[in-house]
């Protein structure tokens, strides 16, 4: 059975404190590029939900990162709608 939820999966490792987290132990590796290794990282410990509770949060992140882009989107369309109304007022 699945025991992890991709998407909640990368919502955690996309924290900023997982990033950094994991940055500084790929900063330690002694190969010639910062690396991670399986051995470097099993040790850490991660709370993790259930499945279900993974799949919540996962669902309301995704939400909340459509309605952010779409949002996004409108606002630029208004910014564009500005600066030709500014162009065409004062040209």
């Amino acid at each position: 059975a699945d025991m992890l939820d991709a998407d909640f999966l990368y919502y955690l490792l996309t924290q900023p404190t997982i990033v950094e987290a994991l940055h500084a132990i790929a900063e330690q590796s002694t190969s010639a590029y910062p690396s991670i290794k399986p051995s470097d990282i099993e040790d850490l410990e991660i709370q993790i939900p259930e499945l279900a509770t993974q799949k919540k949060i996962a669902d309301m992140l995704t939400a909340f990162d459509a309605y952010i882009k779409r949002a996004v989107c409108e606002l630029d369309l208004f910014l564009a709608m500005k600066k030709a109304l500014l162009q065409q007022l004062f040209i």
